[in-house]
């Protein structure tokens, strides 16, 4: 048994490792005294390192332009436990560039701080282009400047360079709009001659209305973004920038605008893809699927090892007795050990399904009668936890559209989780209850409750994150396949205290008929 927990650890540990270095981020892992243990082939190149022995032992300092900015780093994430922002990383030639970082600290399962793990991009030629835009923009605002200091010489002249703009230009005094070009009047959704002497707080939504008054009233230039409004009622994003000038021979301010909806619109879609990049790095450590292989297939492994232990056992003692191997009544168990390798082998194609984006072959099935192929197993898992099992089948259960073998693999998962949360109980609450029974018109519902802990309030938003656990060796991904599996199901699995403050519940409801998706069979022989 110990061999097959360690074949699992070692297993989960290599994909873990390779996942780490094929990153395109800089990752690295520091222990508790900030000097780097870690590092992936990405940090090598961005730090134009050859070799690990390079960066092995080296404080975090060593790779920063300026010491005391990583110092003022780890006070931060002494203190948060997470830090995120820009610095000035050193190569190992001594040039520079700017990176962006994300940095966390490592705690065990008892909240001791264990060391630190970051991941670095460099985002040199991004800080440049957005140093060449704002240079741009600079430029163009020297421009739009330009252009309404030339205002005063002539009138004429003032309508032909405003009329050449893009953007819309505003001529006020008090308050009170004067003049404009055919730019601010059609961003506005008026005819210029609609919007000429008229209050420039009629084109200001409410809610900008007391920054754009203030400004008016310092009678001072600057640049604001703030909300306008449309003849229709409708509002945008709009980008102000006001200067002190000459308007026949007046002194006034020179306003110009530029819509911003577009703008926004591209940089919210932006913001949309970065953020799922982040959030896509962080939980691409492990691939969910691979993990979940892993998880599920040592479940029958556990179970063979039980089998064969068992056979060895019986086959031992005739040996002592000199019955022969014929007397040993070994075949069932041999039997057993047969169908737990079928089961695995089932468990790896069914697993297989859900990297596909085809849906698995869904069949009419009775819920009852699967749960009650997976029930000796149950008994078996329940009776190695000293828990005491119950099942209460309801009575007239319809037939469902599902994948028996994925049923199978949630009915599993939810019962393994209730016998662990009974280990810290004692001996006469360690209890686990199965009941089934039907919805009317709405399909079935399997209901696992146990008498054990509970689930802290605070656990409870989490259940279904991948790869958090609260057990030591747990891989945090039992309930994520579970809920994967009741989903494409069209079904849903909740968690839940039970009300008499002894242990948790988990539900799960399946419609009589799974989405319309079209399905595909996966043989494995073929692949």
């Amino acid at each position: 048994m110990s061999n097959v927990n360690q074949d699992s650890n070692d297993a989960s540990a290599l994909v873990k490792g390779r996942a780490f270095d094929a990153a395109f981020t800089a990752n690295s892992i520091a222990n508790s005294e900030g000097n780097l243990t870690e590092a992936n082939g990405a940090f090598l190149k961005t730090w134009g390192l050859a070799r690990q022995e390079e960066v092995i032992g080296k404080p975090i300092a060593h790779f920063f332009n300026d010491p005391h900015k990583a110092e003022a780093i780890v006070t931060a994430l002494d203190g948060m436990g997470y830090w995120e922002g820009d610095f000035i990383a050193k190569r190992h030639d001594g040039s520079t560039f700017v990176a962006y970082g994300l940095a966390t600290v490592v705690r065990d399962e008892e909240g001791r701080m264990l060391g630190y793990q970051s991941a670095v991009m460099d985002i040199t030629a991004r800080r440049q282009a957005e140093q060449s835009l704002r240079e741009l923009n600079a430029t163009l605002e020297h421009r739009v400047l330009t252009r309404t200091l030339k205002l005063n010489q002539s009138e004429g002249r003032f309508r032909m360079l405003a009329e050449a703009s893009f953007e819309g230009i505003a001529v006020s005094e008090g308050g009170i709009l004067l003049d404009g070009n055919s730019q601010l009047a059609a961003c506005l959704g008026y005819e210029l001659v609609e919007i000429t002497g008229r209050p420039v707080m009629d084109f200001i939504a409410p809610e900008s209305r007391a920054l754009v008054a203030e400004r008016i009233g310092t009678g001072e230039g600057s640049s604001e973004e703030c909300v306008g409004l449309r003849k229709d009622g409708s509002t945008f994003p709009v980008a102000i920038h006001t200067r002190m000038g000459t308007w026949q021979g007046r002194i006034t301010q020179i306003t110009v605008l530029r819509d911003l909806s577009e703008a926004k619109q591209a940089a919210a879609v932006l913001h949309a893809q970065q953020t799922q990049l982040e959030h896509v790095q962080r939980l691409a450590l492990v691939s969910e699927v691979n993990a979940g292989i892993i998880h599920q297939i040592s479940q029958p492994l556990c179970a063979m090892a039980a089998n064969i232990a068992s056979v060895t056992t019986r086959l031992e003692a005739c040996k002592q007795e000199h019955c022969g191997v014929q007397g040993c009544d070994s075949l069932g168990t041999i039997k057993d050990i047969d169908a737990d390798i079928a089961r695995m082998r089932s468990i790896v194609i069914q697993l297989r399904t859900l990297i596909d984006p085809e849906q698995p072959l869904h069949k009419e099935i009775d819920f009852n009668h699967t749960l009650a192929t997976v029930l000796p197993l149950l008994r078996q898992k329940a009776a190695t936890a000293r828990v005491r099992l119950a099942v209460e089948l309801g009575q007239d259960l319809p037939p469902v559209q599902a994948n028996a073998v994925q049923m199978d693999q949630v009915i599993y998962n939810l019962v393994n989780n209730a016998c662990e949360a009974c280990s810290d109980v004692p001996p006469e609450r360690r209890l686990v209850v199965l009941t089934t029974r039907a919805l009317a018109g709405e399909g079935i519902e399997l209901c696992v409750r146990d008498a054990g802990s509970g689930i802290p309030p605070a656990i409870l938003p989490r259940l279904f994150t991948p790869f958090f656990s609260t057990k030591a060796a747990g891989f945090g991904i039992g309930l994520r396949i579970s809920q994967t599996i009741v989903q494409t199901h069209g079904g849903s699995i909740s968690g839940f205290n039970n009300a008499n403050g002894h242990g948790a519940t988990f539900r799960v409801v399946l419609p009589l008929h799974p989405p319309n998706k079209r399905q595909k069979v996966m043989d494995w022989d073929s692949r």
